[in-house]
């Protein structure tokens, strides 16, 4: 079973951060790490990340905190690579913004094996 690295970067991003999680948390493809970067966010969104993992999360996650926001690029950067680190065979970066379906990311997978996607 493939290794999927989701990377997703807070930006004072508290408000959509519930749905987001909710999302994951119902992921029929489970083999997944979760890459959390925290752009030196000013509301809470790092900590509701924090909660939100706990109650949501049976994955791992890794958090990276940045002291200076060092904008969505770099953060992605990060991310990614922490997950090439982790040997991941595909990389997703997210924003979470976003409510996907529970098959979302086992239909990404299914399709990018059967494409011989590397």
């Amino acid at each position: 079973m493939k290794k999927v690295g989701l990377v997703t970067v807070l930006y004072n991003s508290e408000s959509v951060l519930n749905d987001f999680f909710k999302s994951l948390s119902v992921q029929t493809y489970n083999n997944i790490i979760l890459y959390i970067i925290d752009n030196n966010s000013s509301d809470l969104s790092l900590q509701k990340s924090q909660e939100l993992v706990q109650q949501y999360c049976t994955f791992p996650t890794k958090f990276i905190i940045n002291n200076d926001n060092t904008g969505v690029a770099a953060a992605n950067n990060q991310g990614i690579k922490a997950a090439i680190e982790d040997n991941v065979d595909y990389i997703l970066l997210l924003n979470n913004d976003i409510i996907f379906s529970a098959e979302t990311i086992k239909t990404l997978v299914d399709f990018a094996v059967l494409n011989n996607e590397q």
